[in-house]
């Protein structure tokens, strides 16, 4: 078995004049949330 990775695209709704940030991202098909590393979530202004 092997990994499967995702081109994705990130934003903020709440903020919709920052721009979009593309990443790839471990895909795990039973995953309920999403888990983002800390740098990431500063530049979406999600903390």
């Amino acid at each position: 078995m092997g990994h499967i990775l995702a081109d994705i695209q990130l934003t903020n709704p709440r903020k919709p004049d920052l721009k979009a940030m593309s990443v790839r991202a471990l895909a795990d098909t039973g995953a309920w949330m999403l888990c983002l590393p800390e740098p990431i979530a500063i530049q979406l202004a999600l903390v």
